[in-house]
């Protein structure tokens, strides 16, 4: 239950994170500057698909008609950290700013009926 629930938390945080650095209907080129970045930075052995990567931040923005067959699960929350991490850097967000969001993430979960544990420093 505790991966289940830490999956829901770094989806949740990546969609709100996604929408708060794009809007719904950004243009693709946008999103693909993103990705070409955030792949760039990476080291070769945390490398992701870029396709699969800008395809999940367009599902994140309420595109229905993506392509999402083939993302594994472990790729797809691989990515969702990557693009969060990217996500916050780029909002300009201190470490308060990211304690609080996953605060009120976790509370937004718990109320949805997740058993979420209490993370170092979210209490």
């Amino acid at each position: 239950m505790v991966e289940q629930d830490q999956a829901a938390m770094v989806e949740a945080i990546f969609e709100k994170l996604v929408r708060s650095v794009f809007a719904p209907g950004q243009d693709v080129h946008d999103i693909a500057e993103f990705v070409g970045l955030m792949v760039g930075r990476l080291s070769e052995s945390n490398k992701v698909n870029r396709m699969d990567s800008e395809a999940l931040i367009r599902v994140a923005l309420g595109e229905q008609e993506v392509y999402l067959e083939g993302i594994g699960a472990v790729d797809s929350l691989q990515i969702k950290g990557y693009v969060a991490f990217m996500a916050a850097e780029r909002l300009g967000m201190s470490e308060t700013d990211i304690d609080r969001l996953v605060h009120e993430t976790e509370t937004d979960l718990y109320e949805r009926g997740h058993t979420l544990l209490r993370l170092k420093g979210s209490q």
